[in-house]
């Protein structure tokens, strides 16, 4: 028998506050990632979803996708404690981001990163977000 896939939810216990910090010994950013299949999903396919700072969940293939780079701001996070706090104060009903791609995009994403794994792609994605923060004049 085949295990139902779990519907992503906005309680504490079923995300995951990943530190995307350097070597330098500074927490920092984390972002809450959760796995699971979103509410009211018919294709009941597993993902992997991001918290944003809206309190809304991200597709991480969407995110990483999108050419909007200001996208993957919204889901760091200063500390877990800012993650806490906000999904303290979510209600139960869960609010999944759209947007928009095309299978382009999702390719290109896919080629450009084919010899990373998962935590490899997301270090990198932390690394592109800690250049631009640096060349705005942010910490």
């Amino acid at each position: 028998m085949v295990a139902a896939m779990p519907t992503i939810t906005n309680h504490y216990t079923n995300a995951h506050v990943l530190n995307l910090g350097n070597d330098s010994g500074k927490p920092g950013p984390v972002i809450a990632v959760q796995n699971g299949v979103a509410p009211g999903d018919m294709t009941v396919k597993q993902k992997m979803f991001l918290l944003c700072r809206d309190g809304a969940w991200v597709d991480v293939v969407a995110l990483v996708s999108s050419t909007d780079a200001k996208l993957w701001d919204e889901v760091l996070f200063d500390n877990s404690s800012q993650v806490l706090a906000l999904l303290d104060k979510l209600g139960s009903t869960v609010e999944v981001k759209k947007i928009e791609l095309t299978a382009a995009a999702i390719e290109s994403w896919l080629n450009r990163t084919a010899n990373l794994d998962a935590a490899q792609r997301i270090q990198n994605l932390r690394d592109v977000y800690k250049k631009r923060l640096e060349a705005s004049g942010g910490h």
